[in-house]
């Protein structure tokens, strides 16, 4: 069956956009592709003659409706793209039967012609399919995932059946409230997108406690450095990775490819004062310091690539670390393999874990009992779930220009 292709975000660079376009029509003309639409805004098709040029050029479908804006939710001061790139999504999804299959991309990521074709081809097997408790129909392929910070997952560019990447286009970005120190580190909303599936068991209150793990902690003496020490010895963040490890092996494939398959341009300007992208995404394959994942490392692995433990094309040695496959490694024996088991007792009962106390509880037995904690009280760390207020909605409008 050929897949959908909907490429969500404002158009930045003509050239690049056109790049893909190239690729994506020749896969159309093979039939790995029925449609390619493009999703903006009536402001964009208006200031922006280049998107329905290109739309006509390429015979890509149209979808557009009012600029939301960067506001984020009702009665706030804080900005973000959530909300664009969210609504954004959701009006490409609106053009698409549930049971197909889309590529959801951005206009400044290029794709290698032969690594798509093969992605393409793939997701219409049985390589795609879930087991039962999952949350979607389909597994999701995404280039890369970040083992350490749970959720933390690509959306520059995925694939997934339509029904399914709907999950991803709720309204999760107006769930909370976030002090403004949290609120500008970005990743605070990209883990909201990944997690607002499974923000049950385990992680029922895990942004909550991300938050309060990633941006608060390291304001305590120590910084950073400490962080990371107290993160490995707290044995409730390893629960959390167990569980966050089986969701992975469960409901994505994780495939980065090989150097060059995927390009994702970045440093492009804001909405208002764009520019031709400058920078090239360092989280696939070739991009970043080289390291070789381990099959049956467990810490060299972690701690061996920056602060960041990425999952590019090491999807065996994710299932060797979720199975309990590890062999020889002292910290995965003594670590891990009990977080497991505890994960699965939780699990049943219908636990949730405690993970700030938890944190807190380490601190004191590395630092003495007598600590100052006072600085994780401040308001402008915090964070907290909100009513729901549910924006007034409008239907886009859809241009075929084919």
């Amino acid at each position: 069956m050929p897949v959908s292709c909907v490429i969500v975000g404002l158009i930045r660079s003509d050239d690049l956009f056109e790049q893909s376009l190239t690729v994506l029509d020749r896969l159309r003309s093979e039939g790995l592709i029925s449609r390619i639409i493009i999703s903006t805004w009536n402001e964009e098709l208006r200031d922006n003659p280049s998107v329905s040029n290109l739309a006509n050029k390429y015979k890509c479908d149209l979808v557009s409706r009012p600029d939301p804006g960067t506001g984020h939710g009702p009665g706030s001061e804080l900005t973000s793209s959530m909300a664009p790139q969210t609504l954004g999504l959701r009006q490409a999804l609106m053009a698409v039967d549930d049971d197909d299959m889309v590529l959801k991309i951005r206009p400044d990521v290029v794709l290698n012609e032969v690594f798509l074709k093969n992605l393409l081809i793939s997701s219409c097997t049985g390589s795609f399919d879930t087991a039962s408790g999952s949350p979607f129909q389909k597994k999701i392929w995404v280039p890369w995932a970040d083992l350490i910070y749970p959720f933390l997952i690509a959306d520059e560019v995925f694939l997934g059946r339509c029904g399914d990447l709907k999950l991803l286009a709720t309204d999760f970005y107006l769930h909370y409230s976030a002090g403004k120190a949290v609120h500008p580190h970005a990743e605070t909303c990209h883990i909201l997108r990944y997690l607002a599936p499974f923000e049950t068991g385990v992680f029922a209150d895990f942004f909550n406690h991300w938050v309060y793990l990633q941006y608060e902690l390291p304001v305590l003496e120590g910084g950073w450095t400490e962080y990371f020490t107290v993160k490995f010895r707290t044995p409730m963040w390893w629960v959390m990775i167990a569980k966050y490890a089986s969701i992975l092996c469960d409901n994505f494939i994780i495939d980065g490819g090989r150097p060059g398959d995927i390009v994702f341009y970045r440093k492009s300007g804001d909405r208002l004062n764009r520019s031709a992208p400058r920078e090239i995404c360092h989280f696939y394959p070739g991009t970043m310091i080289p390291f070789a994942i381990k099959a049956n490392a467990f810490l060299e692995n972690i701690t061996s690539i920056r602060a960041r433990v990425l999952i590019l094309n090491d999807m065996e040695w994710l299932k060797n670390i979720r199975y309990g496959n590890i062999r020889a490694d002292a910290q995965y024996d003594s670590w891990f393999l009990p977080a497991i088991a505890q994960m699965q007792g939780m699990e049943s009962r219908g636990e949730s874990p405690d993970l700030r106390q938890s944190i807190i509880e380490t601190i004191r037995k590395l630092k003495g009992r007598d600590v100052d904690l006072s600085p994780l009280s401040h308001p402008d760390w915090q964070i907290h779930r909100r009513p729901l207020i549910m924006p007034t909605t409008q239907a886009p409008s859809l241009l075929s220009v084919a």
